[in-house]
């Protein structure tokens, strides 16, 4: 695919490249304009694109956007003009011509159908003007279409030109019919889920689905996230567009047809220092175009003789320094005001529709994550009745400064493997674990600790992660890392949920040990059932696990939410199992709270013993739950006349509190111990 700038773009980019071919100003205007008629993307079997880039000085008002046709001429009583300004005003008919009055001038669009072709002229108060635009043309056989704009610096507010998108068709004679085009649905933060690209027809400079690759490195779809996402549907295909936004104007683009990426919009980053901007870049720029310019980005495909049109629309890109320095510098002017993903409410009823289950997540086939900012590698392929998920473990988002005061570890890079069911079981057996499940970025959620206080009258109070008394070193995602260099969540971090959100209430966040799925409520809908216990700890002689040690008062002291066995379930309370865990319609799933337990610390569906628990804090081993996994409840729990799910409940994750949990059952420790003891 070629694209081009208009003609005063080209030849200025031609007389540089003459004049600097070998210094670095002519190297920075070239991958600049990467995009332009100084280095467009080699073309294969895409269509001839012409396009082009207009003077302006500030941004049009909403008024200058409005546009009105006029009664259509049939094309054979057409007669052709140029698009560029004749020494007389056209004597054809036009076919269409869109006006809009700006600032007290008439500004004006025609477009005209003739012997050669689709034709425009542009008035300016009845005038024939040669704007710096030539509109877009997208050409296969006897097909083109055409996109009408253009624009002209003005008095104070510029005169944009826009006649719509055309379809001209050469097969018998000449005919020009407008065209309507998709309706798109506009998205911020999002991704595209990609099963197979046309690598002839793209020119990508980073290879962002290996996978993918005529021969395969690795397995899986590729899940590709963008700045901007459009989608639409035509004739019962799927039409997405994912794009950036760059130092000026739309970086990288992929044009997607039912998860194919067919073509892309190559872009190359600027490769010069903040220092060069205005000599080389801004400065030779705004020269020739005024403090703004607009861009217009599209293109077509074509699919077994069906043409598809992608359309990004106008860009506005400031010619400033200071706007390039940011790297986010386009304004979408034809994009919707309220992207879907920041308008949709969250509902106010107790359970969501059933689009929010796990119908509406895009990650439950398999699929590829590879976000090169922050170094995240996940695959996760579906095979039957096994979900196998191999992560590299770094999340692909910001994380705190580590190492740090609470945390001596360093995040690196692991690999890691889990298997999950992907038709999981309800037992209801509230199985304990460490590790409750996954994330969809590939990062663990284990919320348990490994510190404790010991006293020596028997009592082992867990030190619980989120809390204010000891600096576990947990950074804005709460999470930290362990002395194996793994970063771990041990409640919700806002930004996963930001990243994998879609508008909905429930945001599918992740996958449990047992196979069913984890989900964040925005609204907080779902709240746990534990409160704080009521009765005093007791306990003398305390010593604190965590370095350099020393005494605790435990003995007397209320509940406050510092150790585990400060939490007590109350069932109904909340809605949420002791688990975390709710069945909504015929779904059951968990949910991570932003109060105690935030992650659950059991399980009710299947789970294999390997799941480990608690994981290991900043100062201990990793996760772990010893040889022979978790204790058979059953006899225990009714000697002592509770539910099994009750009193894994109160034991908590493993290795058990039996203090706590003697506390929260009212039973001696003592008769405890001995009832859970292992055989």
């Amino acid at each position: 695919m070629e694209s081009a700038l208009s003609k005063s773009v080209q030849n200025f980019c031609a007389e540089e490249m003459r004049e600097n071919m070998t210094t670095k100003r002519a190297v920075a205007l070239v991958v600049l304009l990467v995009v332009s008629a100084c280095g467009g993307s080699a073309e294969t079997n895409a269509p001839v694109t012409t396009t082009s880039v207009a003077p302006t000085t500030t941004q049009a008002p909403a008024t200058t956007t409005t546009t009105t046709t006029t009664t259509q001429a049939p094309a054979t009583t057409v007669a052709s003009t140029t698009t560029a300004a004749p020494a007389t005003v056209m004597a054809a008919t036009p076919s269409a011509t869109f006006s809009q009055e700006v600032n007290g001038h008439l500004v004006e669009t025609a477009v005209i159908c003739g012997v050669d072709g689709l034709e425009v002229e542009y008035r300016l108060d009845g005038q024939p003007i040669d704007p710096e635009t030539a509109g877009l043309r997208f050409t296969q056989g006897a097909q083109s279409f055409h996109r009408v704009v253009g624009a002209e610096d003005g008095d104070g507010p510029d005169y944009l030109f826009d006649g719509g998108w055309w379809v001209e068709d050469r097969t018998d004679g000449v005919s020009c019919e407008p065209y309507e085009g998709p309706n798109w649905e506009d998205f911020t933060d999002e991704s595209v889920l990609v099963t197979e690209i046309i690598w002839a027809d793209t020119d990508l400079r980073d290879i962002l689905c290996p996978q993918l690759l005529p021969v395969p490195i690795g397995v899986g779809d590729c899940v590709v996230g963008f700045d901007y996402v459009r989608r639409a549907t035509v004739d019962g295909h799927r039409l997405e567009i994912g794009f950036d936004c760059a130092v000026a104007g739309v970086g990288e683009a992929w044009w997607v047809v039912d998860g194919v990426m067919v073509a892309n919009r190559y872009y190359h980053p600027p490769e010069w220092s903040y220092e060069d901007y205005e000599e080389w870049v801004v400065a030779p720029m705004r020269d020739l175009y005024g403090d703004t310019v607009y861009d217009y980005v599209a293109y077509a495909h074509w699919l077994d003789g069906e043409a598809f049109v992608f359309d990004i629309g106008r860009v506005k890109i400031d010619l400033n320094l200071e706007a390039f320095i940011e790297r986010d510098n386009c304004v979408l002017l034809d994009w919707f005001t309220d992207p879907q993903t920041t308008t949709t409410q969250a509902p106010t009823t107790a359970a969501p529709t059933e689009t929010t289950m796990a119908t509406g997540s895009k990650y439950l086939d398999s699929y590829t994550l590879i976000d090169e900012e922050f170094g995240t590698m996940v695959t996760v392929t579906v095979d039957g009745s096994i979900r196998t998920i191999g992560s590299n473990a770094l999340p692909d988002h910001e994380t705190g400064s580590f190492p740090n005061e609470g945390n001596p570890n360093t995040i690196a890079e692991q690999e890691a493997s889990y298997e999950f069911a992907t038709e999981p079981i309800y037992t209801g057996a509230a199985t304990g674990v460490g590790i409750t499940g996954v994330a969809v970025n590939g990062v663990k959620f284990e919320p348990g600790t490994a510190e404790t206080v010991t006293c020596a009258t028997g009592e082992t109070f867990r030190v619980e992660a989120l809390q204010d008394i000891y600096n576990l070193g947990f950074d804005f995602n709460n999470a930290h890392v362990q002395p194996t260099g793994e970063y771990h969540y041990h409640g919700v971090s806002q930004l996963l949920v930001e990243a994998y959100e879609h508008g909905d209430d429930l945001v599918h966040v992740g996958f449990a040990a047992d196979g069913f799925l984890m989900y964040y409520s925005k609204s907080g809908t779902y709240e746990s059932g534990y409160e704080l216990a009521t009765a005093d700890r007791t306990g003398t002689d305390c010593v604190l696990s965590l370095p350099p040690g020393g005494a605790v008062n435990i003995g007397g002291t209320r509940p406050d939410g510092t150790y585990t066995s400060d939490w007590v379930y109350n069932e109904g309370d909340g809605g949420l199992d002791s688990c975390n865990g709710i069945t909504i319609g015929d779904e059951y799933l968990y949910v991570i709270t932003d109060d105690y337990p935030y992650v659950g610390r059991c399980l009710n569906g299947e789970v294999s013993a390997d799941t480990g628990g608690p994981g290991g804090g900043p100062g201990t081993g990793g996760p772990g739950g010893g040889p022979g996994g978790p204790p058979d409840l059953t006899v225990a729990a009714e000697a002592l006349g509770v539910t099994v799910a009750e009193l894994q409940a109160a034991l908590g994750p493993p290795p058990p509190d039996i203090a706590g949990a003697a506390a929260t059952l009212g039973v001696d420790v003592e008769v405890l111990r001995e009832l859970i003891e292992r055989p």
